[in-house]
């Protein structure tokens, strides 16, 4: 609003409207620049504008300094401007502000009219002076003492056309308090606003001036408003308006209306101290709990404006605890997402009566912050910030301050507690709050979920779900609901004959500290318990005189009239179960049910959860666990796990989804991928109790793997066995949470392990792997391996968890380069289910070599696998070195693709005359081929989907892909003729010896062998012929029939030289040329090529006698021609 005024008489309104075209100054410095519009002159350099944008004394030593710029020159005129001395003025330190002076130059004193700021003595005031011929009359004085130490104020003098002077100040700007009036009739022709700084050395930087006005007095309109009231007495208010007011209207009572009833205060007396404050008392005391409203009419300001109907509502009410709720909680407001960048806390009024939080304060951790005051209205709610935070929060809603404000993002506790410092609401929250992993970062708020709910604790609060990452100063977003009545959450042993229960609320003291709400039996006698302590709001701990019998089930009653610390009961006594805990040991507890994929629902809620069950005979305390997802670890909370109890173990956020089915433990959160994972249970010091790595594969039916339905171990009696002993649910809800699975039954494992094979980890260290989990305790025996040449066992033989399908194996000493150990296996080793290794198992291990080129071959391709199979890539090693896999990498370019993909080979190793086949799902393989070497098979989720037209695969160093070890260009045609459907059939490498890129050492697997021979000697396999001379077929009868004897015939070519060009062509008996396997190649002093019965249309030969005719063309030019036999037969 406008600055108020003086009042003015009639005629001095139209004297008013006579100059107001008159020019005025108006300066605030906010251009940084004080020589230019309007120019300032005088001792300029010692003035400064300083950072914030005032004009400053910027001088050294001591002296005067002055400005002056020219000013206008009215009869009737308003001054205003902010001065700020941050001294106590004196004679030797003080200010003049000339208002007008007869010329620019102030430090002759000239005459004119000046406020004087500084004097000697204790009782400095403002003094407003008029100097005429040199003489001084001082025309009034403002409240002594005033500016007798430092001070900040804003000062403005009015003058009027009859001479009459005005002196106010204000410390804000806004109300003006008159400080002395007076008159003069000395007017100036030409006048100059300035000011004159005298100083000493210690002050010469301490003059401030700022917010200039000089000019036409502002006509104040506005009413006055009222904007605040405090109860200070029983029957006394204190009003406070935005203005100085007119003391007549302001003391007339009857101006002044209180309801209900229609009270005029008794006396109404504008405050001596407070221009902007009315005291009224009233003949009776305000009533408890009674909502008054206080209205003003006819009140004026200084300029005769009066207000109408300004009211204000309070009341006289005593606050008790949970009237007043912490309601949100920004405690993380980095990265903002749509609010302010500021810490705050929301309260909420849950009366119908407003409440005055002055006086009040936050206590958080061990600081008490006070709060600055402020209604807190009936129903409604405020924003606690601090204070430099409020102009923000109060543009989004009603909003106060505190000195400071600094909440912990992991958690902490806060208590809010009223003017005798009662606790009126109080909380302890945390990171699990949020129940939202991804809101946990920053940017999103806590609310509370429901007022009617506030013994729900933890499980009432939630991360905002609003736009803007939160509801300050409004209705909370987060859905509430109706759970009111508080029930047990937990039971569990604490001391050998204490037990503590937990209720999902804070709950009554009286009532659970009462030993009579609480019964125990062991089905022969019952007791009350002897003690009952509170550990927390929501935990008590029965103390009994005889301790628990092991292995004993005990019946614990808790009587209905036990409640929560609203005084809501129990909805029914409820009776436990309870039994005193035992170490538990490696799969005690189970995971028995997984349901990652909820969706599309089928019955259950739309929710993850796992199913633990206790197969024991004793009770399991699981405080302290863990459930391990992947990398993720949630730790339990309390809960006995009683013997054959099923547990539902799931996120927070859905326990009140899941409670119908059997009891809930809640993790903070809980994310199980849809794909497949590793889950492991550990027990409270991180031993493992039980692990499961489920895949989508172990649904065994695609369409419940679309989700809706849970996987159900089948047999817990079998709690290793992995896919083999998991389903999908068949219950018709879609599984079958908190009690036995749908398909529980035997299914033993009796399938013996199998020693796969070693991994070289270091020149004293293995890796042995196994086909399944192995006996850990059997695994660790290092009596168990036997290590040949030398004889000798490891130091130590440590299996690798989860699954302990691994043993790392330590030597007493480190390999021989070199040389290749063979580590034998005894069969005392078993596996989970107690089956003992297969008789004489062992593996090899050596220190390997990095592959380098001919170390490895590409030796069978699998690039159309029958069903739902996958690919495979077979190497072959025909060097003397063992070769470390780890060192190669595959790049594969599919002929109908421009972007290739290289993948690096997992570690292995890979023998002389060695097999190492690749495949996603090598465990696949043996439904169709026959697996001689399931060691040889080696998973590999990153290898290639080979396409089947065609590609090229590149086998080269890890290193170096430019490096190539061997490579391969394949497509259909390498397949033999004979074959009308590629399903399922590879393509396998004839001889490793010969070049890959020759197209006749390719041919289909046969089919005797099942098209395939994944990890051993390929079906296909020709050696070079070792019969003796120049051009050799061998076998010299074959049969071209794809049942993988003899299906082709190698022709062994035989020079005296190198670098001869060679056709070899095939005719009939009757000299006609029906196939040309090598056409015009160069070849070397010993060559091998292959044909298969083809013709060169494609067709089958007949059976029959061939004549084998080689040309070669010497460098030269000199032909030379050999002929040879060959005999095809057909069955």
């Amino acid at each position: 609003m406008q600055q108020p005024i003086l009042r003015f008489l009639p005629t001095f309104i139209l004297i008013m409207s006579f100059y107001s075209c008159e020019a005025q100054l108006t300066e605030n410095f906010s251009d940084g620049d004080f020589t230019n519009n309007p120019e300032w002159n005088g001792t300029t350099t010692q003035f400064i504008v300083n950072t914030s944008f005032q004009l400053q004394l910027h001088s050294s030593g001591e002296g005067s300094s002055w400005l002056s710029t020219e000013a206008p020159s009215l009869t009737n005129m308003e001054w205003r401007f902010r001065i700020r001395l941050s001294f106590s003025p004196s004679d030797n330190n003080n200010a003049l502000v000339y208002l007008a002076a007869e010329q620019p130059d102030l430090s002759t004193t000239p005459d004119g009219l000046y406020l004087r700021f500084g004097e000697a003595g204790s009782l400095d005031a403002i003094r407003l002076i008029a100097r005429q011929s040199a003489t001084d009359e001082e025309i009034c004085t403002g409240q002594a003492g005033q500016i007798a130490s430092s001070f900040n104020l804003t000062v403005k003098v009015i003058r009027d056309v009859s001479g009459n002077f005005r002196l106010y100040t204000s410390p804000d700007g806004q109300v003006y308090t008159l400080q002395g009036s007076g008159s003069n009739n000395f007017v100036l022709s030409d006048s100059w606003f300035g000011w004159l700084c005298k100083y000493t050395t210690s002050n010469s930087t301490k003059f401030y001036l700022d917010d200039i006005f000089a000019g036409t007095p502002t006509i104040d309109i506005t009413p006055p408003s009222l904007t605040a009231l405090a109860i200070t007495g029983e029957h006394i208010l204190a009003l406070q308006f935005d203005e100085s007011l007119d003391p007549l209207s302001a003391n007339v009572s009857t101006n002044y209306t209180l309801t209900p009833a229609n009270l005029n205060p008794q006396k109404a007396i504008l405050s001596t101290t407070n221009p902007a404050e009315v005291i009224l008392t009233f003949a009776e005391q305000f009533m408890q709990g009674v909502l008054y409203t206080i209205t003003a009419n006819d009140v004026a300001d200084l300029a005769l404006n009066s207000c109408v109907d300004q009211s204000l509502q309070f009341c006289i009410y005593t606050v008790v605890p949970g009237d007043v709720l912490i309601n949100e909680i920004m405690a993380d407001p980095d990265p903002p997402v749509g609010l302010p960048n500021y810490e705050y806390v929301e309260l909420y009024n849950t009366t119908a009566m407003p409440i005055d939080l002055k006086g009040w304060a936050l206590l958080t951790g061990e600081t008490a912050r006070p709060i600055s005051g402020g209604i807190l209205a009936a129903n409604g709610y405020i924003i606690l910030c601090k204070t430099e935070a409020l102009p923000s929060f109060s543009a989004i809603g009603s909003a106060t301050s505190l000195p400071s404000l600094t909440l912990t993002n992991t958690g902490q506790s806060l208590w809010l507690l009223d003017t005798s410092s009662l606790v009126i609401d109080s909380l302890t929250y945390n990171l699990s709050w949020y129940t939202d992993g991804n809101k946990e970062d920053g940017g999103w708020s806590l609310e509370m979920i429901s007022h009617e709910n506030i013994c729900l604790g933890e499980t009432n609060w939630h991360a905002s779900i609003a736009a803007a990452g939160g509801s300050p100063g409004a209705v909370n977003t987060v859905v509430q609901f109706t759970a009111g009545t508080p029930v047990v959450s937990g039971l569990e042993a604490s001391g050998e004959r204490a037990m503590t229960i937990t209720f999902s609320q804070p709950m009554s003291i009286p009532t659970i500290t009462a030993r009579e709400n609480f019964i125990l039996s062991d089905g022969t006698q019952s007791v009350a318990p002897a003690t009952a302590v509170i550990s927390k709001s929501n935990r008590v701990t029965l103390g009994f005189t005889t301790p628990f019998a092991d292995n004993a089930i005990y019946r614990l009653t808790i009587k209905q009239q036990v409640a929560n610390c609203k005084g809501t009961t129990l909805t029914a006594d409820t009776t436990l179960s309870f039994g005193r805990p035992a170490p538990a040991s490696l799969h005690d507890v189970l995971i028995t049910e997984i349901m990652a994929d909820p969706e599309p629902v089928v019955a259950l809620p739309a929710v993850e959860y796992i199913e633990l069950y206790n197969r024991t005979t004793h009770s399991v305390n699981l405080q302290g666990w863990s459930l391990q997802t992947g990398t993720t670890i949630k730790e339990f909370p309390v809960h006995l796990m009683l013997p054959g109890e099923y547990l539902i173990v799931t996120a927070a956020s859905n326990i009140s989804q899941l409670h119908g089915y059997g009891t809930v433990l809640p993790l903070s959160s809980l994310s199980i991928p849809n794909e497949g994972a590793i889950l492991i249970l550990a027990d409270s010091t991180g031993q493992q109790i039980h692990a499961v790595g489920y895949q989508d594969s172990w649904y065994g039916n695609p369409a419940k793997a679309d989700g809706g339905w849970s996987i159900e171990m089948i047999d817990p009696q079998n709690p290793c066995s992995g896919e083999t002993n998991w389903i999908a649910s068949c219950d018709v809800s879609g599984g079958t949470p908190g009690k036995q699975n749908s398909l529980n039954g035997s299914n033993p494992d009796i399938t013996a392990p199998i020693l796969l094979r070693a991994n070289y980890l270091a020149p004293d260290k293995a890796r042995l792997i196994f086909s399944e989990n192995t006996d850990s305790l059997a695994a660790a025996k290092t009596i168990n391996y036997t290590i040949t040449p030398g004889n000798f066992h490891p130091l130590e033989a440590t299996p690798a968890r989860p699954f302990f399908d691994t043993v790392i194996i330590k030597f007493p000493m480190n390999l021989e380069p070199d040389q290749i150990y063979t580590i034998a296996v005894s069969e005392d080793l078993t596996d989970c289910a107690g089956n003992n290794l297969q008789a004489l198992s062992s593996t090899r291990v050596a220190i390997p070599s990095t592959a380098e080129v001919g170390d490895a071959v590409i030796n069978e391709l699998l690039t159309n696998p029958a069903g739902n199979g996958k690919d495979y890539l077979e190497l072959y090693n025909p060097s003397a070195s063992t070769i470390d896999m780890a060192t190669m990498g595959i790049t594969y370019l599919s002929h109908t693709s421009a972007i290739g993909k290289t993948v690096f080979l997992p570690p292995g190793l890979l023998f002389p005359d060695g097999y190492a086949l690749f495949s996603q799902k090598p465990e696949q393989l043996a439904d169709r081929y026959t697996i001689r070497s399931p060691g040889n098979l080696i998973p590999f989720a990153d290898l290639p989907d080979f396409s089947l037209s065609g590609g090229t695969i590149w086998l080269h160093k890890m290193e170096n892909t430019e490096l190539v070890i061997d490579s391969l260009e394949y497509d259909e045609k390498l397949h033999s003729p004979l074959i009308t459907s590629t399903d399922g059939v590879a393509l396998e490498r004839v001889n490793p010896l010969r070049l890959s890129s020759d197209r006749t050492n390719w041919q289909s697997a046969g089919a005797a062998a099942g098209y395939g021979t994944p990890g051993y000697q390929n079906s296909q396999y020709n050696a070079n012929p070792t019969d003796k001379g120049e051009l050799v077929c061998a076998p010299h009868v074959f049969s071209p029939d794809g049942d993988g004897r003899d299906d082709i015939t190698s022709i062994a070519l035989h020079l005296d030289e190198s670098g001869y060009m060679a056709t070899i062509a095939i005719y009939d008996a009757s000299g006609r040329r029906i196939a040309v396997p090598v056409n015009n190649q160069l070849a070397g002093i010993n060559n091998t090529w292959s044909w298969n019965g083809t013709t060169e249309r494609g067709n089958q030969a007949q059976s029959g006698i061939y004549i084998v005719l080689a040309e070669v063309v010497q460098p030269g030019g000199n032909t030379k021609k050999l002929k040879t036999t060959v005999v095809l037969t057909r069955k």
